[in-house]
């Protein structure tokens, strides 16, 4: 492969062929599609054109080896043009154009060996006498990382007393790269591979390649330690060169013996262990030579003893027996001593802990336990707790607790608490009397018992209470004060005996129209208004003089009944406020009005019945006693126009003492106002359009009335809600009658007249008519018809 160096001059393309053949573009004047080949064997040169189909074809212009100019001496001539070059052996330079020269490379350059390359061109014509012209051309080199770091020696060797100090400088390495400072030497390091074991006792300077002592070398004194470091370039990836350090670490002074011990299983030893047991083993190691380094050991312990396994091997046994409850752990210390001058020791301390056997049984803190409980304790309440302790430990020591000849009733837990699954009855056990065992848990259980007795003491456990659960009786209303509401007093019984059996009544609520006797009987305080309140629930306490004080119940009904204390209240029509316009023409049997009433009592004393008062409509009108509806009962005649006073009168059905009211109003009866058909028919637009407006306001009013009856109806009782919810009802009624069934009639004035006149809906001949009364009954200020 050719490496192409580039000069100041506009270079063109070559290529040099494996075979010797150079292939140049076309000398000046062909454009881009020639090509010349020069075969440098033969020599030969053919020039090739490109045709239409992008090949290359010969042109007949081959010239041969005598046509071609030989290269020597650093010359090559082409044409009348001669090219030389000052070092041939570097490079080949031909001419392709006139003014376009190459410089090819021959071999692998190096920059470490020749970094620049100073070359010079002449260019000579072939004129006579010839002219030359030539150009200076300096190639430099660029460099690549190609040269790895080299250590300025391969080894180090070093020696270090074994008393150097942290910090204390071992050797410094160095290292050279033949490469640029771009592709220098960046840092220095040990083997990763090593780095664990050598970081304990050297540190190197990545930068300056200085090591250094990082930790105490006494553990390696007369030991020599082989380092390996290396050397990493900047390259990437970096090359790396190693070097190894020997440090021996030279042995001066006296350095204590060091001991390395191990503890037999986990530094545990069984209680009965037999002597001779096993329980460390450790060895000795002094690096001192000489008296330096002989070694004895002894050791600190009354119950174990050294035994020699080898040179500089001990183990440690068992001697005498072992007791874990007076003695659980032993310190045994280890100390061994050189016979340099002074002595020089090294001692070691380790816990033995004695491990538990099942030698001792549990013991309870009482041979007898005494306990007095009251009866009714809550189920697995604890009445008693019982404790045994075992001196061993671990499961060993773990107690479990049964009962021995007890009541099925009782039961022991694993902590000792002694408790009844279900409460406990004076009445059948006065005393219990049975045993409690201790088990331990060990490989063979070994246990103990001891005694209980339990006194169940009597209290006051009896509820009092009352033959039955909920007791109902009738009071007449408006009755005085002091009635009696149950002939038979209510009584309640206590099984209890002295203050326990002792029973008192009390009443709840505490704020209401009754209150009890001492001996059961519930009387009232005042009279009872039925329309007030129709029913009371009472709760009877019956409370005995335990301690603590116990409670029975029962539930007593008072239903208030009621009398007929309640005249009927009419709402519609108004008692001397309200006028009903009646058209001539209406037909027999239309409905003029509709007389709504209620009554606040309840049963028959509530149902009403509808009668007009003697001589009210001279046989005109008819009232339904049962629904209230006024119609009328004949033709009108002429004479019937005008008003008409109706007293309607409603009575309650009540059997003993009926109660009645009585409301009286007009009907005012219009003559047809006879006029041209055109006025008849605008007149009865009019009376169209003013029906439409009268039962729009009725409509409205009704409705207005029933919302404020809603808004009274919340401020009540319960009793008062029921009684205006009937209210609301004929509201309801008044409506449907004044729009639904469209009664002939319709209301005038409803507490007083503005002087306006109306027609009736069914006047066919036209008319007018006036009538109606001012003012109105101030006293009635409540009802639906003046409203409407």
């Amino acid at each position: 492969m050719c490496l192409v160096m580039n000069t100041s001059y506009n270079l063109s393309w070559y290529l040099l062929m494996s075979s010797g053949t150079i292939l140049v573009p076309a000398p000046s004047g062909q454009n881009g599609d020639y090509l010349r080949v020069i075969t440098m064997s033969s020599p030969m040169i053919q020039t090739y054109y490109r045709s239409s189909s992008s090949r290359f074809i010969p042109m007949p212009d081959a010239r041969t080896a005598a046509d071609v100019p030989e290269i020597s001496d650093g010359l090559l001539y082409v044409g009348s043009t001669t090219m030389s070059c000052t070092e041939v052996s570097r490079c080949i330079l031909m001419q392709i154009l006139s003014e376009r020269v190459f410089v090819v490379i021959r071999k692998d350059l190096d920059r470490e060996t020749r970094p620049v390359h100073a070359l010079t061109l002449v260019a000579r014509d072939g004129g006579s006498p010839s002219l030359t012209g030539e150009v200076k051309i300096r190639v430099t080199v660029n460099d690549v990382n190609d040269n790895a770091p080299k250590f300025l020696q391969p080894s180090y060797n070093v020696s270090l007393p074994e008393t150097a100090v942290e910090g204390t400088s071992v050797v410094r390495v160095g290292a050279t790269d033949d490469d640029t400072e771009q592709f220098g030497v960046k840092e220095y390091r040990f083997n990763p591979q090593d780095v664990d074991d050598v970081a304990r006792f050297f540190a190197i300077d990545a930068d300056t390649g200085t090591i250094t002592v990082a930790g105490s070398l006494l553990e390696r004194q007369g030991k020599t330690l082989r380092l390996l470091v290396e050397c990493l370039d900047k390259g990437v990836p970096p090359l790396v060169s190693r070097a190894e350090v020997d440090v021996t670490v030279q042995d001066t002074v006296n350095s204590a013996p060091i001991i390395s011990h191990n503890v037999m299983f986990g530094g545990t030893v069984s209680e009965i262990a037999r002597s001779g047991t096993v329980v460390a083993v450790f060895e000795v190691e002094d690096r001192d030579a000489g008296l330096n380094g002989i070694v004895t050991c002894s050791i600190v312990s009354d119950a174990f003893e050294l035994q020699p396994l080898a040179v500089d091997e001990y183990k440690v046994i068992v001697v005498r027996r072992l007791d874990r409850e007076s003695e659980p752990i032993h310190n045994v210390t280890i100390l061994c001593e050189d016979a340099g001058s002074p002595s020089m020791s090294d001692s070691v301390t380790f816990m033995v802990k004695v491990k538990d056997e099942n030698d001792n049984e549990p013991r309870f803190t009482q041979h007898l336990y005494e306990k007095t409980i009251p009866e009714n304790n809550r189920p697995n309440q604890a009445l008693l707790r019982v404790t045994a302790t075992d001196v061993d430990v671990g499961e060993n020591a773990r107690v479990s607790y049964a009962l021995v000849d007890a009541d099925p009733v009782l039961r022991v837990d694993t902590r000792g608490n002694i408790m009844a699954i279900r409460p406990l009855d004076h009445e059948d056990h006065e005393q219990l009397r049975f045993k409690v065992m201790a088990t331990d848990n060990g490989k063979t259980p070994k246990s103990t018992t001891a005694d209980v007795i339990i006194t169940i003491e009597d209290l006051n456990d009896e509820v009092p209470t009352f033959k039955k659960a909920r007791y109902e009786f009738p009071v007449k209303e408006n009755e005085k004060g002091n009635t009696t509401v149950n002939v038979n007093p209510l009584v309640a019984t206590d099984r209890d005996e002295g203050e326990n059996g002792r029973i008192t009544y009390r009443l709840s609520p505490t704020v209401s129209p009754f209150k009890i006797r001492p001996d059961g009987v519930i009387i009232t305080k005042e009279p009872l208004n039925r329309e007030q309140r129709q029913q009371y629930t009472l709760t009877v306490e019956a409370i005995d003089s335990g301690t603590p004080r116990l409670t029975g119940t029962t539930t007593v009904v008072v239903r208030v009944i009621d009398k007929n204390d309640h005249a009927p209240r009419i709402i519609y029509p108004r008692n001397g406020n309200s006028t009903v316009a009646l058209a001539f023409d209406a037909r027999p049997g239309s409905v003029v009005l509709s007389v709504l009433a209620e009554d606040e009592d309840e049963g028959l004393n509530k149902d009403l019945e509808f009668h007009l008062a003697s001589g009210s409509g001279r046989g005109i009108f008819d009232l339904n006693r049962s629904t209230g509806e006024l119609v009328l009962s004949r033709v009108l005649g002429v004479k019937d126009i005008g008003p008409h006073r109706l007293t309607v009168v409603v009575t309650d059905r009540s059997p003993m003492f009926p109660l009645a009211s009585n409301s009286s109003f007009e009907v005012v009866v219009y003559a047809p106002n006879v006029s041209d058909p055109e006025s008849q028919d605008k007149d009865r637009e009019r009376e169209h359009v003013m029906v439409v407006i009268i039962l729009g306001v009725v409509t409205g009013a009704v409705t207005v009335a029933v919302i404020i009856t809603i808004a009274v109806i919340k401020r009540t009782d319960s009793q008062t809600r029921k009684y205006l919810e009937g209210r609301a009802k004929m509201a309801s009624e008044v409506e449907r009658l004044e729009s639904g069934k469209m009664s002939v009639g319709y209301i005038i004035s409803n507490g007083g007249q503005d002087g306006s006149s109306t027609r009736s809906p069914g006047d066919k001949d036209g008319g007018d008519g006036k009538g109606g009364k001012e003012g109105g009954d101030p006293s009635q200020d409540e009802g639906f018809a003046d409203k409407s």
